[in-house]
């Protein structure tokens, strides 16, 4: 999957450290182990990016209202703020190369791959929430 990495421009994407920051800044530990997932194709690959991407276009508003919780007073949201300004920008980037991509790929592994891609950060929402801190309010954890 080298050459799509490439053209996604991956390592400008990444977004893992982010959310470990985001993590870390609500006192929950890196976890040692997270539940597993396999992409089993380019198209999958491309259908779990799409979720990664659009996750940032709704980052502003999630980051407004996270902002106005008090409990969450004074993190900083690195993974809802990850392109600043270029939020609007790197989406249509994104989208112009999803519509590149998407012509010469299976459509039905491209939405395989989203729904993949949802349902891995579900069970690891499942799982980091295990591992909280007890004083962290449910009430923000399940509604933000």
């Amino acid at each position: 999957y080298e050459a799509l990495r490439q053209e996604y421009e991956a390592n400008q994407r990444y977004k893992t450290d982010l959310l470990m920051a985001d993590l870390a800044g609500l006192g929950i530990a890196r976890p040692e182990q997270m539940p597993e997932w396999t992409i089993q194709s380019e198209a999958e690959l491309l259908g779990a990016c799409y979720v990664a991407e659009g996750s940032t276009l709704g980052g502003k508003v999630i980051k407004k209202h996270l902002g106005q919780t008090a409990q969450l007073n004074g993190l900083s949201f690195h993974y809802y703020s990850v392109y600043a300004t270029e939020t609007g920008p790197q989406w249509k980037r994104f989208l112009a190369f999803l519509d590149q991509q998407s012509g010469r790929l299976p459509q039905s592994e491209v939405v395989q791959g989203a729904r993949s891609a949802f349902s891995f950060l579900l069970d690891s929402i499942r799982y980091i929430h295990l591992l909280a801190p007890s004083n962290l309010s449910q009430s923000y954890i399940h509604n933000s």
